[in-house]
Protein backbone atom coordinates (compact mmCIF):
# COMPACT_ATOMS: atom_id res chain seq x y z
CA UNK A 1 0.00 0.00 0.00
CA UNK A 2 1.36 3.38 -1.05
CA UNK A 3 0.74 6.05 1.52
CA UNK A 4 1.07 9.61 0.46
CA UNK A 5 3.13 11.58 2.92
CA UNK A 6 2.13 15.21 3.19
CA UNK A 7 4.73 17.46 4.68
CA UNK A 8 3.55 20.68 6.20
CA UNK A 9 5.48 23.76 5.11
CA UNK A 10 7.86 25.01 7.76
CA UNK A 11 7.58 28.76 8.19
CA UNK A 12 9.93 31.07 10.01
CA UNK A 13 8.50 32.34 13.29
CA UNK A 14 7.68 36.03 13.65
CA UNK A 15 7.27 37.91 16.91
CA UNK A 16 8.14 41.21 18.52
CA UNK A 17 8.90 42.73 21.90
CA UNK A 18 8.30 46.31 22.96
CA UNK A 19 11.01 47.56 25.27
CA UNK A 20 13.51 50.25 26.12
CA UNK A 21 16.91 49.22 24.82
CA UNK A 22 20.26 50.64 25.92
CA UNK A 23 22.76 50.85 23.07
CA UNK A 24 26.50 50.82 23.63
CA UNK A 25 27.09 53.17 20.67
CA UNK A 26 24.36 55.77 20.68
CA UNK A 27 24.24 59.31 19.35
CA UNK A 28 20.97 59.85 21.19
CA UNK A 29 19.44 59.07 24.56
CA UNK A 30 18.16 55.86 23.02
CA UNK A 31 16.95 54.33 26.28
CA UNK A 32 14.18 56.93 26.67
CA UNK A 33 12.28 55.66 23.64
CA UNK A 34 10.08 52.58 23.26
CA UNK A 35 11.47 50.29 20.60
CA UNK A 36 10.06 47.44 18.57
CA UNK A 37 12.41 44.48 18.66
CA UNK A 38 11.42 42.19 15.80
CA UNK A 39 12.18 38.54 16.60
CA UNK A 40 12.65 35.98 13.83
CA UNK A 41 12.97 32.35 14.83
CA UNK A 42 13.55 33.57 18.39
CA UNK A 43 16.48 35.81 17.41
CA UNK A 44 16.64 39.60 17.57
CA UNK A 45 16.57 41.17 14.07
CA UNK A 46 19.50 43.40 15.08
CA UNK A 47 21.69 40.34 15.71
CA UNK A 48 20.56 38.71 12.45
CA UNK A 49 21.51 41.83 10.47
CA UNK A 50 24.83 42.24 12.30
CA UNK A 51 25.78 38.68 11.34
CA UNK A 52 24.82 39.34 7.70
CA UNK A 53 26.92 42.51 7.73
CA UNK A 54 29.73 40.60 9.46
CA UNK A 55 29.58 42.84 12.51
CA UNK A 56 29.53 46.23 10.82
CA UNK A 57 26.71 48.71 10.96
CA UNK A 58 25.46 50.66 13.92
CA UNK A 59 21.68 50.45 14.06
CA UNK A 60 18.88 50.80 16.57
CA UNK A 61 15.58 49.00 16.77
CA UNK A 62 12.73 50.87 15.14
CA UNK A 63 10.80 53.19 17.44
CA UNK A 64 7.06 52.84 17.99
CA UNK A 65 6.73 56.40 16.74
CA UNK A 66 8.33 55.44 13.42
CA UNK A 67 6.09 52.40 13.10
CA UNK A 68 3.04 54.51 13.86
CA UNK A 69 4.08 57.17 11.35
CA UNK A 70 4.16 54.56 8.62
CA UNK A 71 1.20 52.65 10.09
CA UNK A 72 3.34 49.51 9.65
CA UNK A 73 2.59 49.52 5.97
CA UNK A 74 4.59 50.88 3.09
CA UNK A 75 7.31 53.39 3.66
CA UNK A 76 6.25 56.35 1.48
CA UNK A 77 9.82 56.71 0.25
CA UNK A 78 10.13 53.08 -0.80
CA UNK A 79 6.74 51.49 -1.61
CA UNK A 80 6.46 47.83 -0.58
CA UNK A 81 9.15 48.14 2.11
CA UNK A 82 9.25 48.76 5.85
CA UNK A 83 12.09 49.79 8.15
CA UNK A 84 13.12 47.04 10.54
CA UNK A 85 16.14 48.91 11.96
CA UNK A 86 17.06 52.60 11.98
CA UNK A 87 20.35 54.47 12.08
CA UNK A 88 21.98 54.99 15.47
CA UNK A 89 21.21 58.72 15.09
CA UNK A 90 17.51 57.72 15.32
CA UNK A 91 16.75 59.63 12.14
CA UNK A 92 14.34 57.61 10.02
CA UNK A 93 15.66 59.12 6.78
CA UNK A 94 19.28 58.21 7.48
CA UNK A 95 21.06 54.84 7.20
CA UNK A 96 18.25 52.40 7.92
CA UNK A 97 17.72 48.74 7.15
CA UNK A 98 14.53 48.22 5.20
CA UNK A 99 12.98 45.02 3.96
CA UNK A 100 10.70 44.21 1.04
CA UNK A 101 7.37 42.76 2.17
CA UNK A 102 5.60 40.44 -0.25
CA UNK A 103 2.23 38.84 0.40
CA UNK A 104 1.40 35.42 -1.07
CA UNK A 105 -1.70 33.29 -0.69
CA UNK A 106 -0.54 31.66 2.57
CA UNK A 107 2.56 33.58 3.59
CA UNK A 108 4.35 36.88 4.00
CA UNK A 109 7.95 37.09 2.78
CA UNK A 110 10.60 39.47 4.06
CA UNK A 111 13.55 39.70 1.69
CA UNK A 112 15.77 42.21 -0.07
CA UNK A 113 17.17 43.55 3.21
CA UNK A 114 19.25 46.60 2.38
CA UNK A 115 20.67 49.78 3.78
CA UNK A 116 19.07 53.05 2.74
CA UNK A 117 22.54 54.45 2.06
CA UNK A 118 23.37 51.66 -0.37
CA UNK A 119 20.34 50.27 -2.20
CA UNK A 120 22.58 47.95 -4.16
CA UNK A 121 23.58 46.07 -1.01
CA UNK A 122 21.23 43.13 -0.46
CA UNK A 123 22.06 41.27 2.74
CA UNK A 124 20.78 38.06 1.14
CA UNK A 125 18.39 37.38 4.00
CA UNK A 126 14.95 35.96 3.39
CA UNK A 127 12.21 34.84 5.76
CA UNK A 128 8.77 33.42 5.12
CA UNK A 129 6.06 33.71 7.76
CA UNK A 130 2.65 32.08 8.05
CA UNK A 131 0.27 34.80 6.88
CA UNK A 132 -2.40 34.58 9.59
CA UNK A 133 0.05 34.65 12.49
CA UNK A 134 2.08 37.48 10.92
CA UNK A 135 -1.00 39.60 10.21
CA UNK A 136 -2.35 39.07 13.75
CA UNK A 137 0.93 40.20 15.30
CA UNK A 138 1.20 43.22 13.01
CA UNK A 139 -2.36 44.25 13.93
CA UNK A 140 -1.43 44.03 17.64
CA UNK A 141 1.68 46.07 16.96
CA UNK A 142 -0.31 48.76 15.12
CA UNK A 143 -2.61 49.12 18.12
CA UNK A 144 0.34 49.39 20.53
CA UNK A 145 2.18 51.88 18.32
CA UNK A 146 -0.89 54.04 17.85
CA UNK A 147 -1.75 54.01 21.58
CA UNK A 148 1.83 54.79 22.58
CA UNK A 149 2.05 57.76 20.23
CA UNK A 150 -1.35 59.24 21.08
CA UNK A 151 -0.48 59.95 24.74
Amino acid sequence: MNERITMEKQYDTFDYEIKRVTYSHSYTSGDDILRCVFMINGEDILEIVRKALTGSGDFHHTTLEDLWAFDLDDDPYKPGRIHVLICSCDELGCDNISVRVTENENSIIWDSFCSECDDSEDLELSFEFEKGDYNDKMKELKVLARASCMR
